[in-house]
């Protein structure tokens, strides 16, 4: 079993995962996967171009750059496949609106013209 399958697990077996469907999570997961190994193949694709490296007017070169580019992105890909070790929190938050205004509330009548001080 790979990491990111065994990491799927624990989130399966021991998290609260606040309404989030495992489904949903195991669909990203796949989504991942799937776009992963289509980045893998194109690199290896790359690697595999028999172009004249002498010849810099040929367009179909792949320059360093391109390839350095391309196994960056199936580092990223393969670092947001990975679930996240920490637990989710399962305590909400309240949310507090800071630009609503309400307006003071009046005296109470009966201390209304009572002074501070005897």
């Amino acid at each position: 079993m790979n990491p990111s399958a065994e990491m799927l697990a624990y989130v399966k077996r021991n998290l609260c995962l606040n309404g989030i469907e495992i489904i949903y999570l195991e669909n990203i997961h796949e989504q991942c996967k799937t776009q992963r190994a289509k980045i893998l193949k194109r690199l290896e694709e790359l690697r595999n171009i028999n172009v004249d490296l002498t010849n810099a007017q040929n367009p179909a070169v792949i320059t360093r750059r391109e390839t350095l580019a391309a196994t960056a992105a199936a580092v990223v890909l393969e670092s947001i496949c990975k679930v996240n070790k920490q637990p989710i929190s399962s305590t909400r938050t309240r949310q507090v609106n800071s630009t609503s205004t309400r307006p003071p509330s009046p005296p109470d009548p009966i201390h209304q013209y009572r002074s501070k001080y005897p």
